[in-house]
């Protein structure tokens, strides 16, 4: 039976209030006709699509290109999500303080750990940090020195963008309510603890625990010709996984400041969006000035990340009256609202690294005719 703490019945009750039956399962599912915004089953259909789609794709990398590295990075954020999500739903079954509860999750048609975990959140990693990660590898950012490294900071910024139009979008119509007393500053809506440290941090930590723990085993079994031990690709994939949260934490500068006073909402601010300016700067110059080197054929990201600016530029428009209509920054319903220009700033972005993809894809099939 799961616990429900008061903090957990006061954010609930502000986006519709949870079912009790699904409050006391493990999974139960829901009408997908009687959620609390039909725009949930548009996400919904989305993202479990994306992540459908970018495991065949990962499979079939094995069957065309010989590698598993696609199937690992895959599996990995599929672990990453188990790993950071479950201790979040449930901070006092870690040692943490009841009231350490970050954000809720509405509920959707299928819901996971006590109604907690939607379906489709749990489908969000691999759709998105993968077909970023496909996105950025198809250029050939990481066939360079330090390309781990310098694919790891494009991989986070372009997921970035395309992140940020979704998290900026969600709170309008009560897909999930952030608990804001545990963060420190917030872009309208969107706390700067998931603006910086997921939407950028996360992938990039992804890529370099995935990079760094399973791809030297694999290379080197594959430049050998040698069989793959499925037992020990199995354990380095999971140890990528449980180490990404560790790296991300690492990497978060503001836990170190905190260390050494306390950080106000415009001290997070200035350092976040610095070193966002900084990843910028790499992620364009990447996506620039790379021919395309890899030897991928499947057009999987790029297909996959411009139906989902296209769903997401029909969701914006529909919001767009309720946005406007919104009362400091609230609407109708109580719900806050996102920040339209940062989300304007990351379609361009967005639209930026699929154009550049095209222009590669353009040149590689005029070099090889």
């Amino acid at each position: 039976m799961s616990d429900v703490t008061p903090l957990f019945r006061e954010l609930s009750d502000q986006i519709g209030g949870f079912n009790e039956a699904a409050l006391n399962s493990w999974i139960h599912i829901f009408n997908p006709f009687d959620l609390f915004h039909g725009s949930m089953n548009v996400i919904e259909i989305l993202l479990i699509a994306g992540a459908v789609w970018g495991l065949f794709h990962a499979f079939s990398m094995r069957k065309t290109q010989g590698t598993l590295i696609n199937l690992g990075v895959w599996l990995a954020a599929v672990v990453f999500m188990l790993a950071i999500e479950i201790p979040v739903y449930f901070p006092h079954k870690i040692g943490l303080d009841p009231n350490a509860i970050l954000f809720i999750h509405n509920e959707f048609t299928i819901q996971f750990f006590y109604d907690r975990a939607p379906l489709y959140i749990m489908a969000l990693y691999p759709a998105l940090m993968y077909s970023c990660y496909v996105l950025v590898d198809e250029m050939g950012v990481f066939k360079q020195r330090w390309g781990t490294v310098i694919g790891a900071i494009t991989v986070g910024f372009v997921h970035q963008g395309f992140y940020e139009i979704f998290d900026h979008f969600g709170t309008q119509y009560g897909w999930w309510i952030w608990n804001y007393t545990n963060f420190i500053g917030s872009v309208a809506s969107v706390p700067l603890g998931s603006l910086f440290g997921f939407a950028f941090l996360g992938p990039v930590a992804l890529t370099l625990a995935v990079r760094f723990v399973l791809a030297p085993y694999l290379q080197k079994q594959e430049a050998k010709k040698q069989p793959i031990n499925i037992a020990l690709f199995a354990g380095l994939t999971i140890l990528a996984g449980v180490l990404i949260p560790l790296i991300q934490t690492l990497l978060m500068p503001i836990n170190y400041m905190r260390l050494i006073f306390e950080v106000t909402p415009l001290i997070e601010a200035v350092v976040c969006f610095s070193l966002l300016a900084i990843a910028a700067v790499v992620a364009v110059y990447q996506m620039s000035s790379k021919p395309n080197q890899a030897t991928q054929s499947s057009r999987f990201a790029y297909h996959y990340l411009i139906g989902y600016l296209l769903i997401f530029a029909g969701l914006w428009a529909y919001a767009i009256p309720d946005y406007f209509a919104a009362v400091d920054g609230k609407t109708e319903q109580g719900l806050l609202v996102g920040s339209l220009p940062y989300t304007i700033l990351c379609f361009v972005s967005c639209i930026f690294f699929i154009w550049r993809r095209r222009q590669a894809r353009a040149a590689q099939l005029t070099n090889l005719s």
